[in-house]
This record gives C-alpha cells, structure tokens and sequence, in this order.
C-alpha cells in the first residue's frame, strides 16, 4: 500500500513538473509564439497525462490483484473444518 503511494505521488509530482515547465517556457517564448508551438505543446502534456492515468489505474490493478491473492493465501482461521463436523 506504500508503494502504491509513492507511485501515485512521483506520478503526480512528473506530471506537475511537467506543467509547470511548459508553463515556464510559455512565458519565456516571446509573445508572437505560433499556434501549432502552443498545439504540439499541449498534444504533448495530453499525452504524458493519459500516460500518468494509464499507469496509476495498471498500478492499482496490480494493488488489488495482489490484495486478493494474499486473501486467497490467507488461511481461514474462523471458518470451522468440515472434517470436524463429519456424521461421527
């Protein structure tokens, strides 16, 4: 459960990153940037978003299948033994 958030938050902390440069270098071009720059530049952060989405839900797929198969190794201590309740 850690590990998951520690990818969450590195995903969060790339993706914001990311922003905040293209952010920057927006302000550094000077004001007559072109249109397609400005286009390329947002296809770009859009994919890197879907890339950070994608990877955050395979991580919590992982998270639950792990989670079921540690409960389906999980000895059932409450459950009674259906050899013990035998016709004897």
């Amino acid at each position: 459960m850690l590990s998951l958030l520690f990818v969450l938050l590195l995903v969060f902390v790339v993706v914001m990153g990311v922003g905040a440069g293209v952010y920057l270098q927006s302000r550094r071009q000077p004001i007559g940037a072109s249109d397609k720059q400005i286009s390329d530049l947002m296809a770009r952060v859009d994919e890197l978003e879907q890339s950070a989405v994608a990877a955050a839900n395979e991580i919590r797929r992982l998270d639950d299948a792990q989670r079921f198969t540690q409960r389906l190794l999980t000895p059932r201590s409450s459950a009674p033994d259906e050899s013990d309740s035998g016709a004897g």
